[in-house]
């Protein structure tokens, strides 16, 4: 197939490589409900890489996704990690001064909503920071002895709500719902 055949067909399917009036290099469009774009990767290598190399100032963005219909009941972006994974399913690094992770919630909802099945003494929130003693500066882990079943960690301590709804501080994660000094009465 000749290339001015490859691009006509690579049009006729709504793709475009490297466009002369604007900005976009590669712009895949499409209706209905197929999938429009799909990347398999079977081997061990990266099935995606973008490196942009260049410097951004202001709302610049190496990866812009944008959905301008309403989704009602679905998710705009899914991440799927095979049940047998031991590895991180998606990881943020920014070496930079900026915000790693900034969540703008200005609809009427939940900006952040984690749901997990982690088993008891699970860490469901983990919070590290580059402390000398080599505690985690923030947890909340789950803990079936205690009531609602919560223990927010901080640093060595550990706090959580006993059976008559006082709040607790122990030193240790607590194994009964007595464990621990009532917050205020210690000395």
């Amino acid at each position: 197939m000749a290339s001015a055949d490859v691009f006509d067909d690579l049009h006729a399917k709504q793709i475009k490589v490297g466009g002369t009036g604007d900005n976009t290099k590669l712009s895949i469009s499409g209706a209905g409900t197929a999938t429009l774009s799909s990347i398999t990767s079977t081997g061990t290598g990266t099935a995606l890489d973008i490196n942009t190399g260049v410097t951004r100032a202001g709302a610049n963005r190496c990866i812009h996704i944008r959905d301008s219909g309403a989704q009602p009941q679905s998710s705009f972006y899914y991440f799927l990690s095979n049940s047998s994974s031991t590895g991180k399913l998606l990881e943020l690094a920014n070496n930079g001064s900026g915000n790693c992770l900034f969540i703008d919630q200005n609809g009427n909802a939940t900006a952040l909503n984690i749901d997990t099945e982690v088993n008891n003494a699970g860490t469901a929130i983990n919070v590290d920071v580059n402390n000398t003693d080599g505690t985690n500066a923030f947890q909340v882990i789950r803990n079936d002895n205690v009531s609602g079943g919560a223990v927010l960690k901080l640093g060595t301590g550990y706090l959580f709500v006993d059976n008559t709804g006082d709040l607790r501080i122990s030193g240790a994660n607590p194994t009964a719902v007595e464990d621990g000094t009532v917050v205020g009465s210690q000395s």
